[in-house]
């Protein structure tokens, strides 16, 4: 012990620790094992003389580091390093980001899916009276080899009621990062529920999982990543969109990620004004590592709502970040992000395992910061774990439906959309509500404050 407690006093003399609250046990031994003696090639330091530093006489970090290791040292207690070691970097990385996450490769270098690409079993879905129904089975995919159709309902999976799930949630349980099998019960008009078992393997994921031309005049884009070419598409999209005048388009980021950002810029600029300051990354010492502005006209002057939630990450947070911060007419409804919008990367180890950190931070528009330890707040926040109910009641209608005005068939035909989507749902109540008090995309002069 007498050794380890000299070898942190030489490695902690020359370094600046954190202040904060720290677990003694774990800033002990990370102190020891994770840092270790400079390298054998390290530069010798110039021995010539040089202006006095200041050093402080004690460090409340490394003094109670010391205190720590004199106590297992009074009563004969071994460290072992290999206990826990991934919990102990993670412990002393997380006082400056709190998100930090050790990706423990056992020496071996990391072998990602392909971009664009996931584990799966090969569908596309949407939501239709509160129930996920399968829309499109994809080629050569685990589903298209099985009794899987176009119309299913998926009514379980692995034996999970996954009615009480939003569409985002839906497809993440669909999805993963490691092959494993999976067993849907699904239901198909005209015949009984039946049980399939799918093995997940690679498949790609469309960057744009669903458009949709809603009842009175509402439009639907829901996104599942920002990859090369996404930012465009969904551009051209809203545009198209735009110039049809409609009453408003949801944007749906929920369970996005992506790590393109122009993307991000692309479809940004769409709602600032031209040479808006949409975004800035800065370091650690607050200076600007990156600047990003708007590029070219302003083209959607349509309301937009953004729909978020917990899962939502990567350049489709740093899209909802930016515009919540300087989109025009635009609002973001759903649950707090993940809180990583492209600030984090990934840092080889000298053991081999791989760690991610929070670098630098982003800065957006209106001033909002993000360094790890704030997630993007939505304007109205609202869960998407209310429970589902078949018989949700819809809007009243006249007793003899065939009375009723295209205007009381088209609301109800909405409700049918977005049954059972409690985001979905307000989403849309939001942009009727403008509809109704005949609020349109804000002019080139105004901005939007938050």
């Amino acid at each position: 012990m007498t050794s380890f407690m000299t070898r942190i006093n030489s490695n902690c003399s020359h370094r600046n620790v954190h202040k904060g609250p720290l677990r003694l046990f774990a800033g002990a031994v990370f102190l020891a094992c994770a840092f270790g003696p400079p390298p054998s090639d390290a530069v010798v330091e110039d021995s010539s003389p040089v202006a006095a530093v200041e050093i402080p006489a004690t460090d409340p970090v490394v003094d109670s580091v010391k205190e720590a290791l004199r106590i297992l040292d009074d009563y004969h207690l071994k460290i072992d390093p290999s206990h826990g070691l991934e919990r102990i970097v993670e412990d002393v990385l997380r006082l400056y980001d709190p998100g930090a996450l050790l990706i423990a490769t056992n020496g071996l270098g990391a072998n990602p899916l392909p971009e664009g690409s996931t584990y799966g079993i090969g569908v596309r879905l949407s939501r239709s009276n509160g129930i996920g129904r399968i829309t499109e089975v994809l080629p050569n995919s685990p589903a298209a080899g099985a009794e899987v159709e176009t119309g299913d309902k998926i009514l379980s999976v692995d034996g999970q009621s996954v009615l009480d799930l939003d569409i985002a949630e839906l497809m993440q349980v669909l999805r993963g990062s490691v092959p494993e099998t999976v067993t849907l019960m699904v239901a198909s008009w005209g015949k009984d529920a039946r049980e399939i078992v799918l093995e997940k393997e690679i498949v790609p994921i469309p960057d744009i999982e669903e458009e949709l031309k809603m009842p009175l005049g509402l439009h639907y884009l829901r996104v599942n990543e920002l990859g090369s070419e996404t930012g465009a598409n969904i551009l051209r999209t809203l545009t198209a969109w735009s110039m049809e005048d409609p009453g408003g388009i949801v944007l749906d980021l929920r369970g996005a990620g992506g790590t393109n950002l122009q993307s991000a810029v692309d479809v940004a600029s769409a709602l600032a004004l031209p040479k808006t300051l949409l975004f800035s990354y800065r370091d650690g010492n607050d200076e600007d590592l990156e600047m990003y502005h708007a590029e070219g006209a302003s083209v959607l002057q349509s309301p937009l709502i953004v729909l978020a939630d917990r899962n939502t990450t990567g350049s489709a947070e740093l899209l909802v970040a930016t515009l919540g911060g300087v989109g025009r007419s635009a609002m973001v409804i759903g649950e707090r992000t993940s809180g990583d919008p492209m600030i984090r990367r990934t840092i080889a180890m000298r053991d081999g395992n791989q760690v991610r950190l929070a670098t630098r931070r982003l800065v957006v528009g209106n001033g909002d910061a993000y360094t790890g330890r704030e997630a993007v707040r939505p304007d109205i926040q609202v869960g998407s774990d209310q429970p589902y109910s078949e018989y949700e009641p819809g809007p009243p209608m006249l007793t003899d439906p065939r009375l009723a005005g295209d205007g009381e068939r088209e609301t109800q035909a909405l409700h049918e959309v977005t049954k059972g989507d409690a985001v979905l749902t307000r989403a849309v109540d939001v942009l009727l509500g403008l509809r109704a008090l005949n609020v349109q995309g804000y002019s080139d002069g105004d901005s939007l404050d938050r």
